[in-house]
């Protein structure tokens, strides 16, 4: 495997199921070759310094779960010194999905996803990216793991990607979400005020219902178009919407430019 396995994606896209994932390959390949294994959360700037100090050291395999991309690590994937999984989703899913896990202003929400958006575009032009559609993992778990797997040169057998699978279905990971809430506070961590488990990332709110499309049902007919639009050139380059030929595209093959989706949406209060 891999020395150094970066799970970034965006937010509310599955990111924390391709972590546990390859957190689970890591530590398979580290066991199998004798070798130290890491994992954990980092930001963007403890995710910088620890590259260019821990990062440096030899041995061993690391999985480490980002949501902020820095220069320092698009460096490390354009030279093959890392590889990444990189999730994404329907945009209109993550600002709902979001607003359930945070709550906050959905203009403001559509802007951060916006954001986040840009970092598939860098991904894509670093290389040593595997992007994997939230509502395929959502469909077919143990397909896309097998792909994690080849990406990161990681030998599996079918049973230990089947076990892999189990543990990170929705049923278990529910589980690990519920148990939280009667932890003691020295046994989690806490993040946004949300009891976090150390080992798999999972928040105690982390799932809702996982449901492809809960933007139709939640979202009014107002603010649906306003988010449609604002988001417009990301649902056609990712084939969640057909192009003005009506036309649609491969995913990721032809990606919006830098700040294809600028402001925020203007949704009226009470849409």
């Amino acid at each position: 495997m891999n020395s150094l396995c970066l799970c970034l994606g965006i937010l509310r896209s599955g990111s924390t199921w391709s972590y546990n994932v390859c957190r689970s390959l890591g530590k398979f390949s580290a066991m199998r070759m004798g070798e130290p294994f890491r994992a954990g959360f980092m930001g963007g700037r403890e995710l910088d310094a620890w590259l260019k100090t821990e990062g440096m050291k030899p041995g061993g395999t690391t999985v480490i779960k980002a949501h902020d991309i820095t220069y320092t690590v698009l460096a490390w994937l354009t030279t093959g010194r890392a590889k990444a999984v990189c999730t994404y989703r329907d945009p209109r899913d993550c600002v709902v999905s979001m607003l359930t896990f945070l709550g906050g202003d959905i203009g403001a929400t559509c802007r951060r996803i916006a954001d986040n958006f840009e970092y598939v575009r860098l991904c894509k032009e670093a290389g040593n990216t595997l992007f994997l559609r939230y509502e395929e993992i959502m469909a077919e778990p143990l397909g896309q793991i097998e792909q994690i797997a080849r990406h990161l040169n990681v030998e599996v057998d079918p049973a230990t990607l089947g076990q892999i699978e189990v543990a990170n279905n929705l049923e278990n990971t529910k589980k690990i979400c519920d148990d939280l809430k009667n932890r003691p506070e020295k046994e989690v961590a806490i993040s946004e005020s949300h009891r976090v488990d150390r080992v798999t990332i999972l928040h105690e709110n982390h799932i809702f219902n996982a449901k492809i499309g809960r933007w139709k049902e939640e979202l009014s007919e107002g603010q649906g178009k306003a988010i449609s639009d604002f988001f417009r050139p990301w649902l056609v380059a990712l084939g969640y919407e057909a192009d003005a030929g009506g036309r649609f595209c491969k995913p990721l093959e032809n990606l919006p430019a830098k700040g294809a989706c600028g402001g925020e949406p203007e949704i009226l209060a009470g849409e």
